[in-house]
């Protein structure tokens, strides 16, 4: 696990928990779901850094990802086929 990604779940995550009304919370955890949702499973070295090229190349570099990660543990689960 990357350490932002440690940071976020140990501090920021808790932080937030402590500062925000729990109707908002929900809405920020539906917002984090779909993002995730829609963004690469794994760091592209290639990928544009600026907002406009993330959001131009993330969803289909997510789709690859995601295809990839399925073929992965499709194999993983079915190493004789």
């Amino acid at each position: 696990m990357a350490h932002a990604t440690r940071k976020e779940e140990s501090e920021e995550f808790l932080l937030l928990h402590g500062a925000v009304d729990a109707h908002r919370l929900r809405r920020m955890s539906g917002a984090l779901k779909a993002a995730e949702a829609v963004a690469p499973t794994r760091p592209h070295a290639r990928a544009p850094e600026p907002a406009t090229g993330n959001l131009l190349t993330g969803a289909p570099i997510a789709i690859f990802d995601r295809v990839r990660d399925a073929v992965r543990d499709w194999r993983d689960k079915n190493p004789d086929d």
